[in-house]
């Protein structure tokens, strides 16, 4: 039986350099990604559920995910979180998608097919981070 259905969010990732004023205008908002249902990297997409604390449900949250390749880490992502300072009332969750193209290009000019994504991101507790296996896709537009 279906109880609801609700479409997901989906953006493209964004293509940026490495940089603390950059991260200050996405938002270092706290964010919690949820390693359960719902959290996945496939098909040319990031999707992810995720908590955090809203207050008042006028206040736009702006959540974006950062494509920022080091030399250590060539498949880094940053998931960033403005609140846009909503308070801190009760935890909602949510889903969200992202467009992996950057990553797609990225891999296939380095030849691979299968990469690990680091995806960075800053949680109630500090910051945290995962490593999310990913099969490129083929037709990146």
């Amino acid at each position: 039986m279906l109880n609801s259905r609700d479409s997901i969010r989906t953006k493209m990732a964004i293509t940026a350099p490495n940089n603390e004023k950059l991260l200050k205008k996405y938002g270092r908002d706290g964010i919690e990604v949820v390693n359960k249902f719902g959290t996945v990297a496939e098909d040319g997409y990031l999707t992810l559920r995720f908590k955090t604390f809203v207050g008042s449900p006028l206040t736009k949250h702006n959540i974006n995910l950062l494509v920022q390749p080091t030399e250590k880490e060539p498949y880094r992502l940053i998931l960033t979180h403005n609140a846009n300072g909503d308070m801190r009332k009760r935890l909602m969750t949510g889903i969200i998608a992202f467009r992996l193209s950057e990553i797609d290009k990225i891999a296939q000019k380095n030849g691979e097919k299968d990469v690990t994504l680091q995806l960075h991101w800053k949680s109630y507790q500090g910051d945290k981070y995962a490593s999310l296996k990913y099969r490129i896709r083929n037709d990146t537009k």
